[in-house]
């Protein structure tokens, strides 16, 4: 599982923006890109629980009380692993990974230059090198949080004029949206480059595996009038629409030709990111009490949502078409 981290489903190239922003995905095999997903929170704190429980915007507090994706794994008789470059200060990440197998950080902070998402890498070879017969690994990337241009090294600025250093954020304005977009647009250069070193280092193994790959949320770009970045009390389509890729191995697919069927029916229905936790489990054969197929994109049985709801910021529940 990899946790994208303020990115827009719009602004990769191969969901059809006009930049060629995910050059490497587009020419990867066997991974798959969901049409029309929507988040159920437009900031990380209330996303994370829905993807990583069997919360929903409309029963929070499930979180709360129920375990995690962790440690459903865990029970299946998994190594767990948690990768991160932030995301340890938060209370509900320290408490489904206190009981993982190994935690890993390389935390600085959101505004330090330099914080790159490929620093992960080294930690994701260790995990892979060990002699465990099932893993499960999540890797919670920083992605395209701002500031952007602290996101991605020199040789990705490809889209300028960019930003450059520690910018003040009165320059955070609507005569210079271009200059903003070309910033963000560099950060989905790099996201792409990232998601293919993790498919071509699981590729290497030649195991049953898959990487699932969602945002938690979305961001704004001045898209509608003045709104900019995200976790407003009025989410937009910007904040909700985020990007859901599966890439699955050779041996997956050979193993579970049922579940990429339903896959590639499932592209293009309604849904939101609480699809995350069944879908997971799903792929991997895994079954839970109660189990929701409905939920799961691995399934003949996905539900499309006619109306999808999200917290917003004041966790306040907000019904977003």
């Amino acid at each position: 599982l990899v946790i994208g981290e303020t990115a827009r489903y719009a602004n990769f190239g191969i969901n059809g923006y006009h930049r060629n922003t995910s050059p490497h995905l587009a020419k990867t095999s066997s991974l798959h890109s969901f049409h029309d997903v929507y988040t159920e929170a437009n900031f990380t704190e209330g996303a994370l629980p829905i993807m990583l429980t069997r919360a929903t915007a409309d029963n929070f507090e499930i979180s709360r009380k129920e375990k995690s994706i962790l440690e459903a794994f865990k029970e299946c008789g998994f190594k767990t692993y948690w990768l991160s470059n932030q995301s340890f200060g938060n209370p509900f990440i320290g408490r489904i990974t206190s009981e993982s197998t190994g935690k890993y950080s390389t935390v600085k902070d959101y505004d330090s230059a330099n914080n790159y998402d490929t620093y992960l890498l080294p930690n994701l070879d260790k995990v892979l090198s060990f002699n465990d017969r099932k893993q499960f690994i999540v890797i919670h990337s920083l992605g395209s949080h701002f500031r952007y241009n602290f996101r991605y090294p020199e040789e990705f600025r490809i889209f300028r004029p960019d930003f450059e250093g520690a910018f003040d954020y009165t320059a955070i304005k609507s005569s210079n949206k271009d200059k903003l977009i070309n910033t963000y647009d560099n950060t989905m250069l790099f996201t792409d480059h990232f998601l293919s070193q993790i498919i071509e280092k699981l590729q290497k193994k030649s195991c049953i595996s898959y990487m699932y790959y969602i945002s938690d949320h979305g961001e704004n770009l001045f898209d509608i009038s003045e709104s900019v970045l995200h976790g407003g009390r009025i989410p937009t389509k910007y904040d909700a629409h985020i990007p859901l890729f599966i890439w699955t191995s050779k041996e997956f697919n050979s193993i579970f030709p049922e579940k990429i069927l339903a896959i590639q029916n499932n592209l293009h229905k309604s849904i939101t990111s609480s699809v995350s936790f069944h879908s997971l489990l799903d792929l991997a054969n895994i079954s839970v009490a109660d189990m929701n197929f409905q939920k799961s994109i691995a399934s003949l049985s996905l539900k499309s949502d006619s109306n999808r709801v999200m917290l917003n910021s004041n966790m306040e529940t907000i019904v977003i078409r």
